[in-house]
């Protein structure tokens, strides 16, 4: 009779690796919709800063790290760039840096509606004709 751990060690081989399959080693981060204590990109942002800080950015993602509409949420939060990836760095889960969003990033609704609006509706009609 197999155990447990020899019939998944079994299963494990014929499946092969990621590699095998021709799977991507990309990490994606989460939809740039995703929200997360009220902020739209916040989540996608977060996710970003932690596959930086191991060292896993996709190079796609390089050139507009910190810019483009994460530095859209940096400028409407009033927070500096390293001083969020270092709330990022020193957190462990992602509500620990949702709570430190709560107590330091205090805009008034009117202000969070007007930035999901502005990423909601990018490009603008008339952008999307020159890109």
């Amino acid at each position: 009779m197999t155990s447990d751990t020899e019939q998944h060690d079994q299963i494990d081989k014929k499946q092969g690796s990621a590699e095998d399959l021709g799977m991507s080693e990309r990490i994606c981060p989460r939809s740039p919709r995703e929200t997360m204590c009220g902020w739209m990109h916040l989540p996608r942002f977060i996710d970003k800063i932690r596959l930086h800080l191991a060292g896993k950015l996709h190079s796609d993602y390089q050139p507009n790290f910190c810019k483009g509409f994460d530095g859209l949420w940096l400028e409407t939060a009033g927070v500096e760039a390293q001083q969020f990836i270092d709330v990022v760095r020193k957190s462990i889960t992602d509500g620990e840096v949702c709570d430190w969003v709560r107590n330091h990033v205090k805009p008034a609704e009117a202000v969070k509606a007007a930035h999901r609006e502005q990423m909601l509706n990018y490009p603008k009609k008339d952008d999307a004709e020159t890109l």
